[in-house]
């Protein structure tokens, strides 16, 4: 072999030698950079410690923080989605409740798009501190799939919730659900995240430190608006609203599922199976915790147009004592007249008064019959 030759070969091994040694540095030192990341972030956590709900976590936080104050005025509290927050008024429901004999003070907890996992922490967490007067909880939830957005995944009011003992509650929802073994991997997938940020302290100086006054002017208006309200949240008629355009472009969509929704319930239903096992845990934990708070659970069901037949099939299988559901066209089609809605799902702040008085009448009848 020549000298060349081996020269060649010594230069070679060198660099080989010298790539194997930069690339174990690197991993050396990002292990490093990792254990010293997690070791600042655990550290954070204790002195940061994150509320069980901040003060500056979007919707929640400032009706949480209000209804922490006030909380002894209420007997009742109505929880849900934007159904709720939109349609809700309880200074209509409380009158109209009280003129047929029925005394009733309560306050609107809804926040757009809730979950049915999320709506459970938060109820559960809400009533910790529950009135001392409490009698009634009204309950609107969507028994979905359980998963959580990817896209939510570093939110704030995603990221707040997710502690072990919380997205445990979550990956059990899905993981005894029905749901193909993909599909359960993929969703699990979707709680694991946010739950991952939850640890790593991601915006907990943010929910600490930020004023309340960061939100934009429209969030402040909101925010005001339903302290006011008694946290009702009634939708005006914007038509410039996204919402509101895409509904009017879509009426002939909007008119078709009204009329699959009226033919729906024309048909008898009998329940030929149980509710799926995920979704009665679910029903039972709400009502366990309100129960506990000493006050009788009332299921709502608005006027949305899905059938929403988990909930009916959790009624009629005696899971919960009370369900008022408006969600049947042929029955309640004021509520589903065009000039009643702002979109799709949701009623124009007339409409949610109308469906606030009817609902404290049909409320004050129930409580007559059942005492």
């Amino acid at each position: 072999m020549s000298q060349a030759t081996k020269l060649s070969k010594r230069i070679v091994f060198k660099q080989t030698l010298s790539k194997q040694t930069t690339l174990f540095k690197s991993l050396k030192y990002s292990l490093l950079s990792g254990l010293a990341f997690f070791i600042t972030s655990h550290f954070l956590h204790q002195v940061v410690p994150t509320s069980t709900i901040p003060e500056n976590v979007e919707f929640i936080g400032p009706k949480y923080t209000y209804y922490q104050a006030n909380k002894d005025n209420y007997n009742a509290l109505f929880f849900g989605s934007s159904r709720v927050l939109n349609h809700i008024s309880p200074e209509i429901v409380d009158q109209e409740a009280r003129a047929h004999g029925v005394d009733i003070n309560s306050y609107n907890l809804g926040v757009p798009a809730m979950r049915e996992i999320h709506s459970y922490i938060f109820l559960r967490d809400v009533l910790k501190t529950a009135p001392t007067s409490l009698e009634w909880v009204f309950i609107e939830i969507s028994l979905d799939k359980g998963y959580e957005p990817f896209a939510n995944a570093r939110t704030g009011r995603s990221i707040y919730w997710h502690n072990f003992r919380n997205t445990k509650v979550a990956i059990d929802y899905v993981l005894t659900s029905e749901e193909t073994l993909l599909n359960k991997a993929v969703m699990a997938t979707s709680l694991i995240l946010p739950y991952i940020y939850h640890r790593l302290n991601v915006g907990a100086f943010f929910n600490k430190l930020l004023p309340l006054n960061f939100f934009s002017t429209d969030l402040q208006a909101d925010q005001e608006a339903y302290e006011k309200n008694k946290g009702f949240l009634g939708i005006h008629g914007d038509e410039n609203d996204e919402f509101r355009q895409l509904f009017l472009t879509n009426i002939a969509d909007y008119e078709s599922d009204v009329k699959s929704l009226k033919e729906y319930h024309q048909k008898s239903h009998q329940i030929t199976q149980k509710l799926p096992y995920n979704k009665r845990q679910l029903i039972r934990k709400i009502v366990k915790v309100v129960n506990q708070s000493g006050a009788t659970p009332v299921f709502l069901i608005t006027p949305t147009l899905d059938t929403s037949e988990d909930l009916y099939q959790a009624y009629q299988e005696g899971l919960f004592p009370k369900l008022l559901a408006y969600n049947d066209p042929s029955k309640y089609p004021h509520f589903y007249g065009l000039e009643n809605r702002h979109d799709a799902g949701h009623l124009n702040i007339d409409a949610a008064h109308v469906f606030s008085r009817e609902l404290a009448q049909d409320f004050a009848q129930t409580v007559k019959a059942g005492s």
